[in-house]
């Protein structure tokens, strides 16, 4: 599971990181949400291969 907040602004996350978003999608156009997919498709490749959970640390 994963949680995330944020209360801010990213200026220019979507066209410095040129996200391709392939499992996740923002629903509504705020730079949260689109941080948040961001990082789930990067977490994405932990969860594919039935992996055991990683540590923390």
């Amino acid at each position: 599971m994963h949680v995330f907040a944020h209360n801010g602004h990213l200026p220019g996350i979507r066209s410095k990181l040129n996200f391709v978003a392939e499992s996740f999608r923002p629903i509504v156009e705020t730079d949260s949400e689109y941080a948040f997919c961001l990082l789930l498709e990067r977490l994405r490749s932990l969860w594919l291969h039935g992996d055991p959970i990683p540590p923390l640390v």
